[in-house]
């Protein structure tokens, strides 16, 4: 009879079939990716339904974690569940706008030491975004050095300077809400204040007169 094992060698030996489940439905999502470029069109999902042991969803979600995987080569070393995984990687082919950059980075630097599951994957990428969110609890996210990420495609000037501005009225629009006297130990004087007042009057002036109907052409 074996000696009992310790809770120590248990976790151990539970982490090392969660990373070898990992590398499991990476390396089946590449098989399967693989196999679909082989077939013909309206071949694969017959082939799926003789070879696969699973179904067409969970065919869809191996390939997601390995398109996830391909793109960013230290996932096969982090702590991402399978359900972040399948997340992630339909996010790459649909984004949402949920997981940019900032959002990724953050879930791989939770994910070197704790398993992150895609509804805390979820709340990492939400809290980013709130701005009343718990300042703490995203320092602690943030924490430590950041994981390698590759390059940011080339992006237009429009592409860079919209999403933050969308992002700063999504805030305000919230703020309106809060009472005046929560603001008046901003950092900012009343003149930069009413600067971006004019400056957001101005943004609505030329929305306005790009969206309104051509009267003259009538």
């Amino acid at each position: 009879m074996s000696a009992p094992r310790g809770i120590e060698r248990i976790t151990r030996e539970l982490h090392a079939a969660l990373k070898r489940e990992t590398a499991d439905i990476i390396a089946i999502g590449n098989l399967l990716i693989e196999a679909r470029e082989k077939l013909n069109h309206g071949e694969f999902l017959p082939w799926v339904t003789r070879n696969f042991t699973m179904s067409s969803k969970s065919a869809e979600n191996y390939m997601a974690a390995a398109r996830f995987a391909d793109k960013f080569e230290t996932v096969s070393n982090l702590k991402l569940l399978p359900t972040a995984l399948y997340m992630l990687g339909h996010d790459l082919a649909s984004p949402s706008g949920l997981f940019d950059r900032r959002a990724i980075r953050a879930i791989f630097t939770e994910a070197k030491t704790q398993y992150v599951s895609a509804t805390r994957a979820t709340r990492i990428a939400k809290l980013l975004r709130d701005p009343f969110a718990e300042v703490e609890e995203v320092d602690e996210i943030l924490d430590g050095p950041p994981p390698e990420l590759p390059a940011a495609p080339e992006t237009s000037v429009h592409d860079v300077v919209l999403p933050p501005f969308d992002q700063a009225i999504t805030t305000l629009t919230a703020l309106r809400t809060k009472p005046m006297a929560k603001f008046t130990n901003t950092t900012h004087p009343a003149s930069v204040i009413r600067a971006i007042g004019d400056f957001l009057h101005d943004v609505a002036n030329t929305v306005e007169s790009e969206t309104a109907p051509d009267i003259a052409a009538e």
